[in-house]
């Protein structure tokens, strides 16, 4: 960036100690990589013929692109690239590509990847909670470092390792690929959750109504209602950027609650006395929920489903219903188990 600066800034020999940008441990392995300079002089090339002016567009758009986290506040600035470059800005993604791809041999990649890995509370994708993330050891293949900022649309941005985390397979390519994190289908600006902050979003079923959804091989499922809970605002890009909702809806509530029930009404047929009151099957979903659910994010999806369920046993006009449906599940005559 600083030797793009350079060129944006007028700069007539821009590269002429290019090396020294660099650490002093690094610059023998980078000068091995020519491939580096070629694609830092075919921008170089092209700046050259750049009126002041639009070279001034050019630097503001790298570092509004690099002004991270604060760009993804949609009331900070993010100007466009100038009109009528189309080979510049085609050579500068392919230098920050090229740079991008030196991440693997400098073990810059490999260190970012560790550190977060190590560093999360599940070892899951941040993004979607529900893909697991393979742990960072030379001997597998590791997941991707995600460009939140899709190079495609902010070339600028795409070696800025607050712009790089560890994403699963699923969400870093048929649900996100390229879409735009800060636009939406409109090209409005939005908010969107900042993947190394701390907010965070949390996930209810609360509202889901049992026994009112599509009947799949005569199993009836509910109506799922999935609630994201945190920055309305943040949540509904990341709800539209990774598809949350009909991933959890689709890949896991309507795929795993069978196995789920049945699993509950096998506990209660070994450790437990299936309940035959109301009081007594709220008690007992507390008590697996407690006993055998695993807290935290690795169940998480389980969990809320237990706790829709106790909660649609007492709330709600379908209480009743829903209460004769578990018991029944659980009976030792007519149940799962």
């Amino acid at each position: 960036m600083e030797l793009l600066a350079r060129m944006f800034n007028g700069d007539n020999n821009p590269l002429s100690d290019w090396l020294e940008e660099f650490p002093a441990n690094k610059r023998d392995e980078v000068e091995k990589k020519p491939s580096l300079l070629e694609a830092l002089r075919a921008v170089a090339d092209e700046v050259a013929g750049v009126p002041a002016a639009d070279r001034t567009g050019f630097l503001a758009c790298m570092q509004a692109q690099n002004n991270i986290p604060n760009i993804f506040d949609p009331g900070v600035a993010l100007p466009e690239l100038p009109d009528g470059y189309d080979a510049l800005v085609g050579r500068i993604e392919t230098l920050f590509r090229t740079a991008f791809r030196m991440l693997t041999p400098l073990g810059i990649r490999d260190r970012q990847y560790a550190l977060i890995y190590d560093g999360l509370p599940a070892h899951l994708c941040a993004f979607c909670g529900i893909e697991p993330l393979t742990a960072p050891d030379p001997a597998i293949p590791r997941e991707s470092l995600d460009h939140y900022l899709p190079i495609t649309r902010y070339p600028f941005a795409g070696v800025n390792l607050r712009n790089l985390a560890p994403t699963g397979n699923k969400c870093n390519g048929p649900h996100k690929h390229n879409i735009d994190t800060l636009r939406d289908v409109h090209s409005a600006r939005r908010r969107c959750f900042d993947p190394f902050g701390e907010a965070t979003a949390t996930v209810s079923l609360l509202n889901s109504r049992p026994l009112e959804g599509a009947v799949v091989k005569a199993f009836k499922l509910p109506d799922w209602q999935i609630d994201l809970e945190g920055d309305a605002d943040a949540v509904a890009t990341w709800d539209a950027v990774y598809d949350i909702k009909m991933r959890y809806q689709l890949n896991i509530l309507d795929k795993e609650l069978r196995n789920w029930l049945d699993h509950f009404a096998n506990w209660v047929a070994r450790d437990a006395v299936p309940p035959t009151t109301r009081d007594e099957l709220v008690a007992l979903i507390d008590r697996y929920l407690h006993a055998v659910i695993q807290e935290g994010y690795a169940d998480f999806l389980k969990r809320e489903t237990f706790l829709m369920l106790a909660h649609r046993c007492t709330v709600g006009p379908s209480a009743s219903r829903v209460t004769e449906w578990l018991i029944a599940l659980l009976s030792p005559e007519t149940g799962a188990a």
